[in-house]
Formats: structure tokens, sequence, C-alpha cells
């Protein structure tokens, strides 16, 4: 009687994360044609807050699972039928779950190409993305990423494209898990005023130390920029 009460629990819960899953899905596709069609970056943002929501529960009902997998394990002494089974089935729910993941990151990227104040990275980024400011637009790649003390070393190359100079840029800078829910619930900040001045019509070389930091703590890099102090260049 118990191992049919446990069983029903276990199927439960995982029709619960198909069931999140779907829900998923269907959030993320329909954030798509709202950011599509309209360009509506705040109905964006609360679909992709949806989405990360409905994974986080999907997570609590797949680390249900494995709970009462254990349980059913250590209460046979030889591994039954009914556990391969529920062996196999946290394995497909393992890759449903990181499929969502995809379409969640999918999601942030769409949201990031029509909103300019924020630009996201991680230690594979290619190119170079555009950064707006309140005072200009700048273009930003990442150079590289290396280890320095507890933490690391951000190298990025700024593009000023235009006639003006700005000195003593304010960085903002995230990072955290490449896990988008985990980044969000743990992510690390750090604002650090960078003391030079981004040439005009240049590329400019800025480096931030971000710490105490691991490599699993970096998957995920958002930066934002401030400007407060612009002159023009006589000709």
């Amino acid at each position: 009687m118990i191992h049919s009460s446990r069983k029903l629990s276990s199927l439960r819960a995982a029709k619960f994360v198909e069931l999140a899953r779907r829900a998923g899905i269907a959030v993320y596709r329909e954030a798509r044609t709202v950011i599509s069609r309209q360009g509506a970056l705040v109905m964006g943002r609360v679909y992709l807050h949806s989405v990360i929501l409905i994974l986080r529960l999907a997570r609590a009902s797949s680390l249900a699972i494995k709970v009462l997998l254990i349980g059913l394990v250590l209460a046979s002494c030889n591994k039954s039928n009914h556990s391969e089974e529920l062996l196999n089935e946290m394995s497909s729910l393992k890759l449903k779950i990181e499929d969502l993941e995809s379409h969640v990151s999918e999601l942030r990227r769409e949201i990031s190409a029509k909103d300019h104040n924020r630009i996201w990275l991680s230690p594979d980024s290619k190119g170079f993305q555009r950064l707006d400011s309140h005072l200009g637009s700048f273009y930003v790649s990442l150079l590289s990423i290396k280890e320095y003390a507890d933490g690391y070393k951000v190298a990025l190359r700024v593009g000023n494209p235009t006639l003006a100079e700005f000195a003593d840029p304010t960085f903002i800078i995230e990072w955290g898990s490449r896990d988008i829910a985990e980044f969000l619930k743990s992510k690390n900040t750090k604002s650090e005023t960078i003391k030079k001045t981004l040439r005009p019509g240049s590329w400019n070389t800025v480096e931030i130390i971000i710490g105490p930091a691991s490599k699993d703590q970096i998957g995920t890099i958002s930066l934002k920029m401030e400007i407060s102090s612009v002159s023009l260049v006589g000709r």
C-alpha cells in the first residue's frame, strides 16, 4: 500500500513537471509574439519572469521526485523494475527542464536585443553589442575574462562612435550562474567608475575586477553604463 502511494505521488509530481514545461513553452511563444509584433519590452519582461517562476516550480517538483525515488531505493534491497522506470522518467524530465531553460535563454536574448540599456555576456561571447547611456550609445565587446586574486578581471573594448569625449564612465556589472533562474536568485553586483576618458571615434580598453567569484559564478554577466562627464573635441 505504501509502495503504491509513493508511486502515485511520484507520478503526480512528474505530471506537474510536464504541465509546467508545457505552460512555460506556451508563455515563451506568446512572449515572442508580443515582442516581435508590438515591441512591448515591459510585457516581454513580465512573460520572462513568468517563465522563470514556472521553471523554479518545475525544478522543485523534480527535486521532490528525486527524494521519493531515493526513498523507494532505500526501502528495497535490490533495484526493482519500478525504481528503474523512475530513473528513466527522471532522465526524461531533466531533459525537458533543460529544454525549457534554453527557451528562457533565447527569450532573454530577444528582449536584450530590443533593450540596449543593458547587455548580456558570457565567457564565450563573441562580437560587439550596443550599450546605451543617457548621453549616447556605445559598442561593447568582451576581450577576455582571466582569474585575478579571488575573482576575475573582465577586459572590455568600448567603442565610442561619437566626436565627444566621455570621462570617468561608471559601469554597473552583475555576475552569476549561467542558469538564468539561479542568476536572478544569487547574482552579485558591483558599480565601478573607471578613471579614464573614452576617446572619440575609437575603441577603448576597460578593465573591471569582479569577486569573490568562482568559475561557476561567471557564467552570466550583465553590464550597464552611466556617463556623468562629456566634452566636445574642438577641430
